[in-house]
């Protein structure tokens, strides 16, 4: 339950948390799958790649590049269609 959004959460407590909701749900979650889709889904939505970077902390360009951008098929696709 979070009571506050002030403070920075340790990482130990967030893993304990997620871990718990994993076995609640039958949804396997853990802190670098939700790194994954947050940088993931900000390309999706066409957020520029130096602030996707900068959200990540990334120092360099070229780590959220061939990390995170992956393509959809279905843009891909999409980019031929009339």
């Amino acid at each position: 339950r979070i009571q506050a959004l002030t403070d920075t959460t340790l990482p130990g407590n967030l893993q304990k948390s997620l871990a718990k909701a994993s076995r609640k749900t039958g949804i396997k979650v853990n802190p670098h799958l939700l790194r994954h889709w947050l940088c993931t889904d900000l390309i999706a939505k066409g957020v520029p790649l130096p602030l996707v970077q900068k959200q990540m902390r990334h120092s360099d360009l070229k780590t959220t590049i061939g990390i995170y951008h992956e393509y959809n098929e279905d843009q891909l696709h999409g980019l031929y269609d009339t």
